[in-house]
């Protein structure tokens, strides 16, 4: 995570490449331009132990 709040000069870059012609096969997606923050508010569940043949 960069822990920072974003320069608009990063935004306006994510949307100059989705409107260029690098873009052009990019269809029905989203591009999180959020510094990874995203990624890090994701809970993941602690890992379960399987119970022993008792």
């Amino acid at each position: 995570m960069v822990n920072r709040i974003a320069d608009p000069m990063e935004i306006a870059n994510a949307v100059c490449f989705l409107l260029s012609d690098e873009a052009s096969y990019i269809d029905g997606t989203y591009i999180k331009v959020d510094g990874g923050s995203m990624a890090m508010s994701v809970k993941i569940p602690p890992r379960v132990k399987p119970e022993e043949n008792k």
